[in-house]
């Protein structure tokens, strides 16, 4: 078979540089197109029918390296805060899923009110709109992209707190009705 390549390649040289010049193409076409889209590795984890994109573990991972050194004396490994962050995503996104089953929602005016309240976007005391874009756009963040993210949070946050104040009357009335 290879002598017969060789032979081949001897006899007809345009048509095995033919050959090259297609495969060739087919790959840089075929790469060029599908290989490096939006698709290929933009995906971190998948929890049930959520995700969590390459993006926003990129993003997170910027937000949480900064308060983490500042706040914290003893330093992670890179592979370990790399899983914490992934960790916290996932873990998000499991209380998201527990939000929607449990019909939790958001209101615009509750997503206002998070967003007015953020002490980052407010001037003496109050919110101001151009700040607010300043600081998003700094962050090369829209604002339909973070008040997305936002509505994310506050609908997580308060899975936690419903889950948490049923615990908590739950315990209260056991230690209540338990014998002493």
């Amino acid at each position: 078979m290879i002598k017969t390549i060789r032979d081949a390649a001897h006899n007809y040289p345009w048509l095995l540089k033919s050959i090259m010049i297609i495969l060739a193409a087919a790959f840089i076409i075929t790469m060029g197109w599908w290989g490096f889209g939006e698709d290929a590795g933009g995906l971190v984890a998948k929890v049930g029918e959520q995700t969590v994109s390459l993006d926003e573990f990129k993003r997170t991972y910027e937000n949480m390296r900064r308060i983490y050194k500042e706040n914290v004396t003893s330093d992670f490994k890179e592979e370990e805060f790399k899983e914490f962050v992934v960790g916290q995503l996932v873990e998000s996104r499991v209380w998201i899923i527990a939000a929607e089953e449990m019909g939790v929602r958001v209101s615009q005016a509750d997503l206002r009110e998070v967003i007015m309240q953020t002490p980052v976007f407010q001037k003496n005391g109050a919110f101001d709109p151009e700040l607010y874009k300043r600081i998003l756009a700094a962050n090369h963040l829209t604002p339909a992209t973070f008040e997305a993210i936002q509505h994310q949070e506050v609908l997580a946050n308060k899975a936690r707190m419903i889950v948490r104040d049923s615990v908590a009357l739950t315990l209260q009335r056991l230690k209540k009705d338990s014998p002493s």
